[in-house]
Protein backbone atom coordinates (compact mmCIF):
# COMPACT_ATOMS: atom_id res chain seq x y z
CA UNK A 1 0.00 0.00 0.00
CA UNK A 2 1.38 3.38 -0.93
CA UNK A 3 0.41 6.28 1.27
CA UNK A 4 1.22 8.70 -1.58
CA UNK A 5 -0.79 6.86 -4.24
CA UNK A 6 -3.80 7.22 -1.94
CA UNK A 7 -3.23 10.95 -1.50
CA UNK A 8 -2.16 10.57 2.15
CA UNK A 9 1.42 11.76 2.61
CA UNK A 10 1.00 11.35 6.37
CA UNK A 11 -0.85 8.02 6.17
CA UNK A 12 1.98 5.56 6.80
CA UNK A 13 0.32 4.03 9.88
CA UNK A 14 -2.87 3.19 8.00
CA UNK A 15 -1.02 1.97 4.91
CA UNK A 16 1.26 -0.33 6.91
CA UNK A 17 -1.71 -1.56 8.93
CA UNK A 18 -3.82 -2.37 5.87
CA UNK A 19 -0.91 -4.16 4.20
CA UNK A 20 -0.49 -6.31 7.30
CA UNK A 21 -4.21 -6.93 7.79
CA UNK A 22 -4.62 -8.05 4.18
CA UNK A 23 -1.54 -10.26 4.40
CA UNK A 24 -3.33 -12.16 7.18
CA UNK A 25 -6.67 -12.23 5.31
CA UNK A 26 -8.41 -9.38 7.17
CA UNK A 27 -10.07 -6.27 5.66
CA UNK A 28 -9.59 -7.68 2.16
CA UNK A 29 -12.56 -5.69 0.85
CA UNK A 30 -11.08 -2.31 1.85
CA UNK A 31 -8.88 0.10 -0.06
CA UNK A 32 -6.51 2.41 1.74
CA UNK A 33 -8.77 5.36 0.91
CA UNK A 34 -11.70 3.58 2.56
CA UNK A 35 -9.64 2.63 5.59
CA UNK A 36 -8.37 6.19 6.04
CA UNK A 37 -11.97 7.46 6.19
CA UNK A 38 -12.54 5.15 9.16
CA UNK A 39 -9.38 6.06 11.07
CA UNK A 40 -10.08 7.44 14.54
CA UNK A 41 -9.05 11.06 14.91
CA UNK A 42 -7.84 12.79 18.06
CA UNK A 43 -9.65 16.10 18.38
CA UNK A 44 -6.91 17.34 20.72
CA UNK A 45 -4.09 16.12 18.42
CA UNK A 46 -2.88 13.52 20.93
CA UNK A 47 -1.79 10.34 19.08
CA UNK A 48 -2.55 8.33 22.21
CA UNK A 49 -6.26 8.90 21.47
CA UNK A 50 -6.36 8.77 17.66
CA UNK A 51 -4.67 10.30 14.65
CA UNK A 52 -3.52 13.86 15.23
CA UNK A 53 -4.20 16.21 12.34
CA UNK A 54 -4.99 14.70 8.97
CA UNK A 55 -3.20 12.07 6.90
CA UNK A 56 -4.01 14.02 3.71
CA UNK A 57 -1.60 16.95 4.12
CA UNK A 58 1.39 17.99 6.16
CA UNK A 59 0.50 20.46 8.91
CA UNK A 60 3.54 22.17 10.41
CA UNK A 61 3.58 22.11 14.20
CA UNK A 62 1.08 19.22 14.41
CA UNK A 63 2.19 15.73 15.36
CA UNK A 64 0.50 13.63 12.69
CA UNK A 65 0.38 10.07 13.92
CA UNK A 66 -1.67 7.50 15.79
CA UNK A 67 0.18 5.51 18.44
CA UNK A 68 0.24 1.72 18.69
CA UNK A 69 -2.41 1.22 21.41
CA UNK A 70 -5.04 3.13 19.42
CA UNK A 71 -3.87 1.59 16.14
CA UNK A 72 -4.37 -1.89 17.62
CA UNK A 73 -7.78 -0.94 19.01
CA UNK A 74 -8.84 0.37 15.60
CA UNK A 75 -7.48 -2.74 13.84
CA UNK A 76 -9.60 -4.99 16.07
CA UNK A 77 -12.71 -3.38 14.59
CA UNK A 78 -11.95 -5.38 11.42
CA UNK A 79 -12.38 -8.69 13.26
CA UNK A 80 -8.64 -9.11 13.28
CA UNK A 81 -6.35 -10.59 15.86
CA UNK A 82 -3.82 -7.93 16.73
CA UNK A 83 -1.70 -7.11 19.74
CA UNK A 84 0.07 -3.97 20.85
CA UNK A 85 3.52 -5.40 21.49
CA UNK A 86 5.17 -2.08 22.29
CA UNK A 87 8.09 -2.45 24.63
CA UNK A 88 9.10 -5.84 23.29
CA UNK A 89 12.72 -6.41 22.37
CA UNK A 90 14.04 -7.63 19.02
CA UNK A 91 13.70 -11.26 20.12
CA UNK A 92 9.97 -10.58 20.52
CA UNK A 93 9.82 -9.16 17.00
CA UNK A 94 11.66 -12.15 15.56
CA UNK A 95 9.34 -14.53 17.40
CA UNK A 96 6.29 -12.85 15.85
CA UNK A 97 7.91 -13.08 12.42
CA UNK A 98 8.76 -16.79 12.93
CA UNK A 99 5.06 -17.32 13.68
CA UNK A 100 4.13 -15.69 10.36
CA UNK A 101 2.84 -12.46 11.89
CA UNK A 102 3.57 -9.18 10.12
CA UNK A 103 4.27 -6.26 12.47
CA UNK A 104 3.49 -2.58 12.11
CA UNK A 105 6.60 -0.92 13.55
CA UNK A 106 7.35 2.66 14.49
CA UNK A 107 10.83 3.69 13.34
CA UNK A 108 12.52 6.86 12.13
CA UNK A 109 12.31 8.04 8.55
CA UNK A 110 15.11 6.44 6.52
CA UNK A 111 16.35 4.88 9.80
CA UNK A 112 18.19 8.05 10.80
CA UNK A 113 18.83 9.16 14.37
CA UNK A 114 15.63 10.27 16.13
CA UNK A 115 14.86 13.98 16.33
CA UNK A 116 12.90 14.64 19.52
CA UNK A 117 10.49 17.53 19.96
CA UNK A 118 8.02 18.61 22.62
CA UNK A 119 4.33 18.65 21.74
CA UNK A 120 1.20 19.42 23.77
CA UNK A 121 0.91 15.72 24.69
CA UNK A 122 4.60 15.17 25.50
CA UNK A 123 7.97 14.34 23.97
CA UNK A 124 7.83 12.67 20.52
CA UNK A 125 10.05 11.76 17.58
CA UNK A 126 9.64 14.41 14.90
CA UNK A 127 11.12 12.26 12.11
CA UNK A 128 8.95 9.24 12.88
CA UNK A 129 7.79 6.80 10.23
CA UNK A 130 5.78 3.57 10.27
CA UNK A 131 6.51 0.51 8.15
CA UNK A 132 5.47 -3.14 8.00
CA UNK A 133 7.99 -5.71 9.13
CA UNK A 134 7.34 -9.10 7.53
CA UNK A 135 10.55 -11.11 7.58
CA UNK A 136 13.93 -11.76 9.16
CA UNK A 137 16.84 -13.80 7.85
CA UNK A 138 20.62 -13.77 7.83
CA UNK A 139 20.89 -10.66 10.00
CA UNK A 140 18.43 -8.57 8.00
CA UNK A 141 14.78 -7.56 8.30
CA UNK A 142 12.33 -7.38 5.41
CA UNK A 143 10.35 -4.14 5.24
CA UNK A 144 7.29 -3.07 3.27
CA UNK A 145 7.54 0.72 3.26
CA UNK A 146 4.35 2.68 2.49
CA UNK A 147 6.42 5.78 1.66
CA UNK A 148 7.26 3.84 -1.47
CA UNK A 149 9.44 4.72 -4.34
CA UNK A 150 9.44 7.22 -7.18
CA UNK A 151 6.70 5.27 -8.98
CA UNK A 152 4.26 5.96 -6.14
CA UNK A 153 4.17 2.32 -5.10
CA UNK A 154 5.03 0.84 -1.73
CA UNK A 155 8.55 -0.51 -1.75
CA UNK A 156 9.94 -3.58 -0.11
CA UNK A 157 13.54 -4.12 0.84
CA UNK A 158 15.90 -5.82 3.24
CA UNK A 159 17.69 -3.72 5.86
CA UNK A 160 20.51 -4.76 8.13
CA UNK A 161 19.49 -5.68 11.65
CA UNK A 162 21.85 -3.03 13.01
CA UNK A 163 20.28 -0.18 11.00
CA UNK A 164 16.73 -1.31 11.72
CA UNK A 165 17.29 -1.96 15.42
CA UNK A 166 19.02 1.40 15.98
CA UNK A 167 15.88 3.09 14.65
CA UNK A 168 13.42 0.69 16.31
CA UNK A 169 14.98 1.06 19.74
CA UNK A 170 14.14 4.78 19.86
CA UNK A 171 10.52 3.92 20.77
CA UNK A 172 10.02 0.14 20.64
CA UNK A 173 6.46 0.60 19.51
CA UNK A 174 4.66 -2.00 17.40
CA UNK A 175 1.44 -3.84 16.58
CA UNK A 176 1.59 -7.53 15.65
CA UNK A 177 -1.08 -8.87 13.31
CA UNK A 178 -1.85 -12.48 14.12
Amino acid sequence: MSQYASGAPMGCEAAALLEGLQTKGYATNLSLKQLLKQMPLATDGNPNYGFGGTPYKIINGTYQSIYAAQLAKWARSYDSKVADISGTNTDGLKNELRNGNPIVVYVTYKYTAPVWRNYNFGHAIDNAHVVLLDGYRNGSYHIVDPAGNQDGLASSYWISATDFENSWNARRSAVAIR
